[in-house]
């Protein structure tokens, strides 16, 4: 939004410029109204008749040109490069974001060990943690108390303790 009213702001003054000084010379630039549909025109690229023969014109629709598409793009980009910066950094700061190498091996080892230990199933997890329990964050008792067993229960919450972004209470 701080665009539109930049944009707007220097689109303005760049048509009251050319109503005060071609408005008594041409007709379209005669009032504020056709210095703005000028001014339009001249955005998209449609350039006044004879431009060309005027040296103020000339300089006139040179500079509103640069200052609107190249300037005005520029604050654009800025804009969207801060937005995705700003993406950027929440990424990095995301705990549970790792590689995709280190997902792939972790869910590797995680699924041999659960094989391995008899741990609880997901769906059964999830289900206990949703119905039972209703809350997100448990505590190993919690979970025994929901009816899961004592080992597997006990070498989930052992191996899920070693990730930096689960904490096991």
């Amino acid at each position: 939004w701080h665009f539109t009213l930049l944009f707007l702001l220097v689109f303005f003054f760049f048509s009251f410029t050319a109503t005060r000084m071609f408005g008594a010379e041409r007709e379209e630039f005669s009032t504020l109204r056709a210095s703005m549909r000028t001014q339009f025109e001249i955005l998209m690229g449609e350039l006044p008749p004879d431009f060309d023969q005027d040296d103020r014109i000339a300089v006139y629709v040179g500079l509103s040109s640069v200052i609107q598409f190249f300037l005005m793009l520029n604050f654009l980009l800025a804009i969207v490069v801060e937005g995705y910066m700003g993406v950027r950094k929440e990424m990095e700061e995301n705990l549970s974001e790792m590689g995709f190498i280190t997902d792939v091996c972790w869910t590797i080892v995680s699924y041999i060990k659960g094989k391995w230990y008899r741990w609880p199933n997901r769906r059964e997890v999830a289900w206990i943690l949703r119905k039972k329990i209703g809350a997100s964050k448990v505590s190993f008792y919690e979970l025994r108390l929901a009816g899961l067993p004592l080992e597997p229960t006990r070498r989930l919450f052992e191996h899920y303790h070693t990730l930096d972004q689960v904490r096991c209470r």
